[in-house]
């Protein structure tokens, strides 16, 4: 059985470093219903992510800021984030990879 995001025709993104860091991509899929699947899919693990943050506030932070959007076979997703919220994103993810490589030891 065929996926929705086997349709994709062509992809793009891109990364912007200023006081909004902002990620985008963009993808075109061979029909607007795929491009419409994929918009669905991609909120449904949103929400999920959303649901699962709990009392982390960094990622539900994170989770609330991505907009996924579809226009005809054009589905766009984009992510924004503070400078400063990023850098505290980024350490809190080093922190939790340092911790895990200290218990494996």
């Amino acid at each position: 059985m065929a996926t929705a995001f086997q349709n994709v025709q062509q992809a793009a993104g891109g990364v912007k470093f200023e006081a909004l860091v902002v990620f985008s991509g963009e993808a075109v899929a061979d029909t607007a219903a795929s491009a419409a699947s994929m918009g669905d899919v991609l909120k449904l693990l949103v929400n999920l992510a959303q649901m699962q943050a709990g009392q982390d506030q960094q990622v539900a932070t994170l989770v609330k800021s991505v907009a996924i959007s579809t226009s005809g076979e054009t589905l766009k997703v984009s992510l924004s984030l503070p400078q400063e919220q990023f850098q505290q994103l980024l350490d809190h993810v080093h922190g939790k990879k340092g911790a895990a490589r200290l218990h494996r030891q």
